[in-house]
């Protein structure tokens, strides 16, 4: 198989996006990774008509998008929204996406945010290829439940990429 690039990154909404936006597009341009993997990425209709990673494709031409919904969002960090907010991951890629596969993940009840693990199958020169893409939870044991519920569903082949929110775990004593 050919080698490719990945990149990652946390969009963390659309906080600061007039600033942030042009230095990603800077940085994902210079850096020139194949694929784009995004975390909490939403669409807003407050700042925009299309979603962020629509948005960020203007600035980098790539031939295959998509954004995943993991919930919509009426409330967010304490106040009420205008009008519903899309909240997900996303993917940028210079390689056709042949499946998707969307796994709600589980939640702990004091977990705000609903999570989802998406498993992109791409065609990759004539080689199929998956990956999946994570926002796990903001707590180090929830974080580890829905990473070894994440490996329970992919396939040994299958790279796992995204924001893992593990901020202490200690994988060297781990069964994983």
């Amino acid at each position: 198989m050919k080698p490719f690039s990945v990149a990652t990154l946390n969009l963390h909404h659309f906080v600061s996006w007039e600033e942030r936006f042009p230095k990603i597009i800077e940085l994902f341009k210079n850096t020139n990774p194949d694929i784009i993997f995004t975390q909490e990425t939403q669409s807003d209709s407050r700042f925009s008509t299309k979603n962020q990673v629509e948005l960020l494709n203007t600035g980098l031409n790539y031939p295959y998008i998509l954004f995943s919904v993991a919930e919509v969002r009426t409330h967010q960090k304490g106040e009420t929204l205008p009008s519903p907010v899309e909240h997900g991951l996303g993917i940028i890629s210079k390689y056709p996406i042949k499946e998707v596969k969307v796994h709600k993940l589980s939640q702990e009840k004091e977990d705000k945010e609903k999570r989802i693990a998406v498993t992109y199958t791409l065609s990759i020169e004539g080689e199929e290829f998956s990956i999946t893409n994570v926002h796990f939870a903001n707590k180090d044991d929830w974080a580890y439940l829905q990473l070894q519920e994440v490996i329970g569903f992919t396939k040994p082949e299958t790279s796992i990429i995204g924001d893992f929110n593990i901020h202490s775990f200690n994988f060297l004593e781990s069964r994983i």
